[in-house]
């Protein structure tokens, strides 16, 4: 079975900003919308108000981004380890899709 470990290059705007909500806040340590703006313009160049449209769009995409006085947490992940892994064995398992095939599948799944 291929490692999809080391997948780096693949871009994808909003997925930066997930991450960020996703690994460093919660409902006791939200971040602020200065703070992701920092992380991502040390790979893109980004605005505070870039992150707080991207915010919002992901919020109408159905992300459970919680807003408060001292900024925003994701009020729950959106896959568990288990759920990950199911789902990356799934793919691979398909007899319906060829390698590239699932290979696309993969990379599109890990960098959502």
């Amino acid at each position: 079975m291929p490692s999809y470990k080391n997948i780096t290059n693949v871009s994808f705007s909003l997925r930066p900003k997930t991450l960020k909500l996703e690994n460093e806040s919660d409902a006791s340590h939200p971040i602020t919308q200065t703070e992701i703006a920092k992380t991502i313009n040390a790979v893109y160049s980004c605005e505070r108000k870039t992150v707080g449209r991207n915010i919002g769009f992901l919020k109408e995409i159905g992300y459970p981004i919680v807003k408060t006085s001292k900024g925003f947490y994701l009020n729950q992940k959106p896959f568990s380890i288990e759920e990950v892994k199911f789902i990356i064995n799934a793919i691979n398992s398909s007899v319906e899709k060829n390698e590239e095939k699932k290979r696309i599948l993969l990379i599109g799944f890990l960098m959502w």
